[in-house]
């Protein structure tokens, strides 16, 4: 899945893997997931542990989310 990590108005393609060994994400359930991105250190004073976040696929948003920790 490659959807975009939205951080301060900018979306940020971005790559989804499942942290456990789920293959599906399943629509209105949780799942720990990790979370690259290619810039990321460009954007590392507005990411932090905590921070809410959605995914988005064009102007749709897919998912919420919350950082729980960075690597």
């Amino acid at each position: 899945m490659m959807p975009s990590f939205n951080v301060e108005n900018d979306l940020i393609m971005c790559r989804v893997i499942l942290h456990t060994n789920e293959t599906i994400i399943r629509r209105g359930q949780c799942h720990k997931v990790i979370i690259e991105l290619p810039y990321g250190e460009d954007y590392q004073e507005f990411i932090f542990k905590g921070y809410s976040f959605t995914l988005n696929t064009g102007r749709k948003i897919i998912a919420y989310g919350k950082i729980m920790s960075i690597y």
